[in-house]
């Protein structure tokens, strides 16, 4: 097995543990609302940032697109905001691909977190505010109207605090030599 091919399965194989540890967190989330609130987004979105800087961009986009699918298929995303699924995931994107980009060493990871952050709360709360009555998601009128608080500034924060625990677990993981043997993707 060659190096390359060995570090493509390890990358593989530590996504599929992130994906796991997605939905476990979900789940959890679904039969606890106080858990979720606090606890869900933010360990997502870390998930998200993890993926990128130990597998590398295609898998932290492949669990950003499929976070919000999950979400649905566990109960943890309320069945009527299934038509909303497609801009949850466009957000997630907002977060993962800038961050992808920037993520050369820490510095660069902090201007990522923030910048995707950013990103993230604008593509979310512009489609929860204006997509969805623009494209007549069939999405109930009461629920429309919590849309763009639980898509707004609350995914701002939720993404701000996943990317300062991605960034946290990474460096103890660095400080510790585990991340030369996971594949760490940024030097401080």
């Amino acid at each position: 097995m060659t190096k390359t091919t060995g570090h493509q399965t390890k990358s593989m194989i530590l996504a599929a543990l992130f994906l796991g540890m997605m939905i476990v967190i979900q789940l959890l989330g679904r039969f606890n609302p106080d858990f979720s609130r606090i606890f869900v987004g933010p360990m997502i979105n870390a998930l998200f940032l993890l993926a990128v800087i130990f597998c590398g961009r295609r898998y932290g986009i492949l669990l950003a697109v499929i976070s919000p699918l999950m979400a649905f298929m566990t109960g943890q995303l309320n069945p009527a905001l299934a038509p909303f699924i497609p801009f949850i995931m466009l957000g997630n994107l907002a977060l993962v691909v800038p961050f992808s980009f920037l993520q050369k060493n820490f510095s660069r990871c902090v201007i990522g977190i923030i910048v995707g952050s950013g990103l993230k709360f604008f593509v979310m709360y512009m489609a929860a505010r204006y997509a969805v009555p623009v494209f007549g998601l069939p999405i109930p009128p009461a629920l429309q109207q919590r849309l763009p608080v639980a898509f707004g500034i609350v995914q701002f924060y939720a993404a701000l605090l996943g990317g300062a625990v991605a960034l946290t677990l990474s460096s103890v993981l660095k400080n510790r030599d585990l991340a030369k043997r996971l594949g760490n993707r940024y030097e401080s």
